[in-house]
């Protein structure tokens, strides 16, 4: 990424992806990432080893969950807005 990455992941728990992002916004890159606001409740995430969210927030990275009852089950990274990667799975550990 040159210039940005859109995220919207219905599930994000991968460190690897987390840090990844956080390397792209320390040079300059325009971050953004939405999550289901269902994990932003500590009952839902509170065995995972990482949490993406946080750790982006903390770093200056812009993170919001959905403020929708319905579930944003979306799984989209949008790279410079001429890369679109998308598909069934989540951003998570396996």
């Amino acid at each position: 990424a040159k210039q940005s990455v859109d995220i919207m992941a219905f599930v994000f728990s991968s460190q690897d992806i987390a840090e990844a992002v956080l390397r792209a916004h320390k040079r300059g890159v325009r971050c953004r990432v939405l999550l289901d606001n269902q994990f932003s409740l500590e009952a839902l995430t509170r065995r995972w080893k990482f949490l993406p969210f946080s750790f982006l927030q903390k770093n200056g990275v812009a993170c919001k969950y959905d403020d929708e009852q319905s579930k944003l089950h979306h799984k989209v990274v949008i790279v410079d807005n001429r890369a679109v990667v998308t598909g069934s799975m989540n951003l998570s550990l396996t």
